[in-house]
Order: structure tokens, then sequence, then C-alpha cells
């Protein structure tokens, strides 16, 4: 016999293995990285859901301007077909939007639109969305200075809301 296996009864005795407290210890910081990478992975799902709303808006900003242009005013709550906050029409017959911006907001649709015809002959607009995944932003399309989350203030182009304060858009440093 060339050597003694290290199954053979006189070994099997001095054999050690991991004490409950070294188990518990890497455990727990399994659980302490788990819960860290957890934060980090939905702050990035929140910025990533958050960005495609916002190119999304870019699209409906453009959409509506070209409705303009086409139609010589903007949809409002009489135009045929009516804009509509959930299937963004006339946007989708007319114009051809095909995004779906619907599935990354509060209730699957935008929280208001205001038409010109909502507030006399001008031709200001403003469409609110609050985001599905963090209600706490939201993203405002607008071409007026009677937005209610920044009354008095002239937006023109696609705005970001965090918690009620202007974070990002159009000249936002």
């Amino acid at each position: 016999m060339r050597g003694k296996s290290i199954r053979t009864p006189e070994y099997i005795g001095n054999e050690r293995g991991f004490t409950l407290i070294e188990l518990m210890v890497v455990t727990v910081i399994v659980a302490i990285l788990a819960g860290i990478a957890g934060v980090q992975f939905r702050g990035v799902q929140v910025r990533a859901h958050l960005t495609s709303v916002v190119a999304d808006g870019r699209i409906l900003y453009h959409g509506l301007e070209e409705f303009y242009v086409l139609n010589y005013m903007y949809p409002n709550a009489t135009s045929n077909p009516a804009f509509d906050l959930v299937t963004f029409e006339p946007l989708r017959t007319m114009i051809g939007y095909q995004g779906s911006i619907n599935a990354r907001l509060l209730n699957g649709q935008a929280d208001a639109y205001d038409s010109p015809d909502d507030q006399g002959p001008n031709q200001e607009w403003w469409v609110q969305m609050t985001l599905l995944i963090d209600p706490s932003f939201q993203v405002v399309i607008a071409v007026s200075d009677n937005v209610p989350l920044l009354p008095g203030v002239w937006m023109q182009g696609v705005y970001t809301f965090e918690d009620g304060v202007l974070i990002a858009g159009p000249g936002v440093q």
C-alpha cells in the first residue's frame, strides 16, 4: 500500500467543518451585499423608465407640433378626434405615433392635458404624466406658461420634476 487514504478511520475524527457562527457571518455578509445591489438596481430601473418616458415625451412633443402644422391648431377637447389621455389620439392615427409610453405611466395614462380651448384663444398646451415605477417623478411636455407644477414660467419642450421640483429640461442647469 503506497499511502493511507484520507478516509481511513484514523482520519475521520480529525476533519473540521465550518462552525455555525462562521456560516451565520457569511450569510449576513451575503444578505448585506444583496440588499445594496437591490437598492442600486432599483435606482437603475427608475432611471431607465424615466429616460424612456422622456424620450417618448419628445416624440409626443414633435407629434403635437406636427399636428399643429397640418391642422393649424393643436388637438383639444373639441377637435375630432379629441385628445385622449390614454391612447394619445389623434396623434396615433393622424401623425403615426407608435410609442408605448402608457405602460410606464401611473394608471396607464397621462394625468392631464391642457389645450388651447381650455384657456381661450391662445395656442398653449401641456401634458402632465406620472411615472408608474416611482410616482415622485413627473414628466411635463409643454408649450405654455400655465403648467400647474411651475405656473408663470414659460416652458417649451419636455421637463422632468421630482417631488414637484424641476430637475431637467431645456434650459435647466
